[in-house]
């Protein structure tokens, strides 16, 4: 395979213009009286969710790069984050998909504040109440809890706590 691999994180000048435009459009505003959805937000916030869909867009970028094309709002479906959800488990924690999905909700409010995300702030909610409380890291292989993937992002154990390397 020639070219650079896919990122799983798309980087901002890679985004599809649309949605360049959306965000700046949300985020870019330093009054204090605006209207703006992103104007509100802290800019720790701002980053959390710039970060949620960026992740989302990469996904997208390596399961159904076509999907790029179409507008955000018929973009970002139940059955597309389903598959995102799923692709999350293989390298994360189910906290850590609940916060990505937590992050990909706050980023569909601020991109797209018409929209009605009911849907998938109940699927975040579910998310985080199915994840196990106290540790976030699963028990298991350290090995296997402390690998980095080939991306260069912490990979941890599926969410079924087998550790796809390592037998044990």
């Amino acid at each position: 395979m020639s070219g650079p691999q896919p990122r799983l994180h798309l980087p901002f000048s890679d985004w599809p213009e649309v949605d360049r435009l959306m965000w700046n459009s949300a985020v870019n505003n330093d009054d204090p009286f605006a209207d703006g959805v992103g104007a509100r937000l802290s800019k720790t916030t701002l980053h959390k969710y710039w970060m949620g869909w960026r992740r989302f867009l990469g996904f997208l970028t390596i399961t159904e790069p076509d999907a790029l094309e179409i507008a955000p709002p018929k973009r970002l479906t139940t059955e597309r984050v389903r598959r995102f959800v799923e692709h999350l488990r293989e390298t994360n924690t189910p906290h850590s998909v609940a916060i990505q999905i937590d992050s990909l909700y706050g980023a569909a409010r601020t991109l797209i504040p018409e929209g009605d995300w009911n849907w998938l702030r109940d699927i975040k909610t579910r998310l985080y109440s199915a994840a196990p409380r106290g540790k976030h890291r699963p028990t298991g292989n350290h090995q296997c809890a402390t690998r980095r993937s080939r991306h260069g992002a912490h990979a941890g154990m599926h969410h079924n706590g087998k550790c796809p390397d390592h037998d044990g």
